[in-house]
C-alpha cells in the first residue's frame, strides 16, 4: 500500500521514541503511536503492522502525516474540553441542595419529622 513520504528518524527521534515505546508508565495510546513510528521506520509493511498492533491503514495513516508534519509533537493529543461555563445563581443554589441520602441531617426533615408526616 503506497503512502506518500516514508518515515525517517534522527538518532535522537529513535532514541526518545524506543524509549516511550518501552514505557509502562505513559499512556497506552502514546506507546501505541511510539511502536507506530518505529515500525514505519523500520519499513515494516502496513498489514504487518495492522496485524502485530491490532489497528487499521486509516489509524496508520493519520499517526504517520501527523508525525511527519509535527515529528515527535504530532503524536501527542491535547483535548482541551469544554469550555467553563458562568455559575449563575440558579445553578449555584443547586449545587448546594443537600445530596438525597444526607436528608435525615436536615433540620426539620430528619428522621423523626420524616415518620411524623406519615
Amino acid at each position: 500500500m503506497a503512502t506518500g513520504s516514508e518515515v525517517s528518524l534522527t538518532t535522537d527521534q529513535r532514541v526518545e521514541l524506543s524509549s516511550i515505546a518501552q514505557s509502562r508508565s505513559l499512556p497506552a495510546g502514546y506507546v501505541f503511536r511510539a511502536k507506530l513510528i518505529l515500525m514505519l521506520a523500520e519499513g515494516t509493511p502496513f498489514n504487518t503492522i495492522k496485524r502485530r498492533l491490532q489497528t487499521s491503514a486509516p489509524t496508520i495513516i493519520r499517526w504517520k502525516q501527523r508525525f511527519l508534519q509535527s515529528g515527535l509533537d504530532g503524536l501527542d493529543t491535547y483535548h482541551p474540553g469544554q469550555k467553563a461555563t458562568l455559575l449563575t445563581p440558579a445553578l449555584r443554589a443547586g449545587f448546594c441542595r443537600p445530596p438525597a441520602r444526607n436528608l435525615a441531617m436536615v433540620p426539620g426533615i430528619g428522621v423523626a419529622a420524616n415518620w411524623r408526616r406519615r
